[in-house]
C-alpha cells in the first residue's frame, strides 16, 4: 500500500483511507444526463476501506471496483454515498448530485461487458476499463456507451471508437468526432477515423445517436 492517506467523502462523513498503488486499471463514471468526474477516463488505485450510510466503517478486498471508485470520487471531491443490502452486500446509491430513481441502478462494464459480481467483490487487471452508469431503468436493456482512443500515426491522427453495450466493445460505425468543438469526421465500419496531422488541439469526443458519447481525451498525443 502506499503511504500516502486521502480524503474521501461518503455519506458527507470525512474519513482517512490508505490507498493500494495504482494497478493500472481505468475508471470512467457517467450518467445517461450528463458525465461524472470530468468525463474522463484515468487510472486510479483502489482503496481497502468506506464508510457506508449507515456511518459504519467497510473493509474491502485489494484492487476491487468500488475500492476504485472510492479512490476516484475522493481524488475529485466527489461526494459518494454506498449503502449496503441486508446478506447481500454495499450498492451505490448517490456519485455527486445523480440519485437514484425508483428504477435507477448503478451499473459496471468491465471492458464493454455487464459485470456479473457486485462492486466490492470485483477484483480488477491491469488492463481493465471500468465504466460506472446510472442506468435510469433497470428493467430496460443496457445503455450504449461510447469509448474514444486517440493514436499518433505517421503524418496523421487515428480516432478509434468503439461501442459498450454490456456485451464488450464493438466498433462504432457512424460515430462523429468532434475536436475542439468542430466535428471532423465520421468513423468508417471499424469504428476508425484518420485525419491530418493538426498543428495542436486540446480535445476529442465522439457521439452516436442512442449511445451515450465517449470520454473527453484532453492530452494530446502530438505534444
Amino acid at each position: 500500500m502506499s503511504a500516502r492517506m486521502i480524503l474521501v467523502t461518503a455519506v458527507a462523513i470525512a474519513t482517512l483511507v490508505i490507498p493500494t498503488v495504482a494497478h493500472g486499471a481505468t475508471i470512467r463514471v457517467t450518467s445517461e444526463k450528463k458525465p461524472l468526474l470530468g468525463n474522463l477516463e484515468w487510472e486510479a488505485g483502489s482503496t481497502r476501506s468506506y464508510v457506508n450510510d449507515a456511518d459504519a466503517a467497510v473493509l474491502l478486498p485489494a484492487g476491487t471496483a468500488l475500492g476504485q471508485l472510492v479512490a476516484a470520487t475522493a481524488f475529485t471531491s466527489t461526494p459518494l454515498v454506498v449503502g449496503e443490502f441486508a446478506g447481500l452486500g454495499p450498492y451505490v446509491k448517490t456519485i455527486g448530485t445523480e440519485k437514484l430513481g425508483a428504477k435507477g441502478a448503478w451499473t459496471i462494464y468491465v471492458n464493454g461487458k455487464t459485470a456479473q459480481v457486485g462492486a466490492g467483490a470485483l477484483v480488477l487487471r491491469a488492463s481493465d476499463q471500468v465504466i460506472w452508469f446510472l442506468d435510469s431503468d433497470y428493467s430496460k436493456k443496457d445503455p450504449v456507451i461510447l469509448d474514444l482512443q486517440v493514436k499518433e500515426l505517421l503524418g496523421g491522427v487515428l480516432f478509434t471508437v468503439r461501442k459498450a453495450d454490456g456485451t464488450g466493445l464493438k466498433p462504432a460505425k457512424g460515430a462523429t468526432v468532434t475536436v475542439d468543438g468542430v466535428a471532423v469526421g465520421t468513423t468508417d465500419a471499424r469504428g476508425r477515423l484518420s485525419i491530418p496531422k493538426p498543428e495542436d488541439w486540446d480535445e476529442a469526443t465522439a457521439t452516436l445517436k442512442g449511445a451515450i458519447r465517449s470520454q473527453t481525451v484532453i492530452e494530446s498525443p502530438l505534444n
